[in-house]
């Protein structure tokens, strides 16, 4: 099902858009589907194409779909509509900016991971004074990630708005592990361990597109096993 965004988006001025920029194509249902770059802009309209290079996949005439980007060290929601499509670029035009309550609903990749993780609020606060255990680097599942950030699973003891380092994590058996700090967004019990919804603090671009195509892999291997096991 669609989600609906009525009652949740606030028309807001369009960000500055420029060519060059990097804006993640996500579908309604919250699937990333590629990783563009503006290739051109008129007023409300652009034209993207792959970041990479690469060919781009059919999306229907009319189609609604959402944009992600980041603006001014912020992340920004877009939504527009297809105007024109081949395999070299798409066009967009009708876009407005999103006000999202839950950015987290944006592309997740659920995951089983093990990782390493550790507080460094001693490295971002001055004056942060943590007991020895909390800085001690404990181990973690990530349970899902998204470009935006990670659900850590863990017997840590950390608490909403502790910078943490997320480290010893590797998407796929043949990629080098990959390591991001952290805030803690959100804190739940779980009984045996706790759960922390952790956002993302600096990723620089060429890790987030890193990151991204690791997602899009994933993605992928997913999706040709779902295919196979309706063809058993």
């Amino acid at each position: 099902m669609e989600e609906n965004l009525n009652q949740e988006e606030c028309l807001k001025e369009l960000p500055e858009l420029i060519p060059g920029m990097r804006l993640e194509v996500i579908s309604m249902k919250n699937c990333l589907i590629f990783m563009g770059k503006i290739d051109w802009v008129k007023d409300d309209t652009i034209q993207l194409v792959h970041s990479a290079g690469g060919e781009l996949p059919y999306i229907e005439y009319n189609s609604t779909i959402k944009l992600r980007g980041f603006w001014q060290g912020q992340p920004v929601f877009m939504k527009g509509v297809i105007r024109g499509s081949t395999k070299r670029f798409w066009r967009i035009d009708q876009l407005h900016t999103l006000q999202i309550s839950e950015q987290r609903g944006y592309f997740r990749q659920n995951v089983k991971l093990g990782a390493t993780i550790m507080c460094v609020n001693e490295v971002f606060e001055e004056g942060a004074e943590e007991d020895a255990e909390k800085r001690m680097p404990v181990p973690c599942e990530i349970a899902n990630i998204s470009a935006g950030g990670v659900m850590v699973l863990s017997k840590g003891n950390f608490r909403e708005g502790d910078w943490v380092y997320v480290m010893n994590m590797a998407l796929l058996p043949d990629e080098n592990p990959l390591a991001f700090t952290c805030i803690v967004r959100r804190v739940i019990d779980k009984g045996k361990q706790m759960e922390y919804g952790c956002e993302f603090c600096d990723l620089e671009d060429q890790e987030r597109e890193r990151l991204i195509q690791s997602i899009l892999k994933l993605q992928r291997i997913e999706l040709r096993l779902r295919r196979e096991n309706l063809d058993d």
